[in-house]
């Protein structure tokens, strides 16, 4: 048992009670260095992820089973919206650090963020939440908003007023982690 409450756990932080919170520490860092047009782009991301991920539940309550047994198992509940949404906030955030900061902090950024989104993607197929084919299918949906938050953060000049990765991974994973004890959770199976 105390292997599923670990995988709860680690599952929580693509819970958009505990990644948004995450993602609004980069934001308003992204606004206090005067980086304006990158923390829109992101957070219009977000939105635009969530959207799109409302339609594809809705169509694929609609599909029903029609992908059971078959290499596309998509369960009524596709695409994950915790792969999903861990993937804009994490992996939005390490593409805005791959930009922002140092080197050694932007890979240090970005394999925290991957492991974190490893370990998502993973405990939503053990949990029995969703089918693989579900947490691939909200990875993908994740990196399509991920892109334009990479060109966006390509585009600023960030000499001028750099990110403090380590400012940055601490602020968002300390208040990840707060949001995640807390034990509060939205949860709803139309929309993640």
């Amino acid at each position: 048992m105390a292997e599923a409450g670990t995988a709860y756990f680690i599952s929580a932080f693509g819970n958009p009670v505990v990644a948004l919170p995450a993602a609004a520490v980069l934001i308003f860092l992204l606004f206090h260095t005067r980086h304006m047009r990158v923390a829109v782009n992101y957070a219009t991301a977000i939105v635009g992820l969530f959207i799109s991920a409302a339609i594809l539940k809705v169509i694929s309550r609609c599909l029903g089973d029609s992908f059971v047994g078959t290499p596309w198992h998509l369960s009524i509940g596709a695409p994950s919206g915790h792969a999903s949404l861990s993937t804009i906030v994490y992996g939005g955030a390490a593409a805005i650090l791959m930009r922002a900061a140092g080197r050694l902090g932007a890979a240090g950024a970005f394999l925290l963020f991957l492991i974190l989104l490893i370990g998502i993607a993973v405990t939503r197929v053990t949990l029995g939440t969703h089918t693989p084919m579900d947490v691939i299918t909200g990875i993908i949906l994740g990196m399509i908003f991920v892109v334009p938050v990479s060109i966006a953060a390509a585009r600023e000049a960030w000499d001028v007023r750099p990110l403090n990765a380590v400012i940055v991974v601490a602020g968002m994973m300390a208040v990840a982690f707060l949001a995640n004890v807390s034990g509060f959770r939205i949860t709803s199976d139309i929309v993640f």
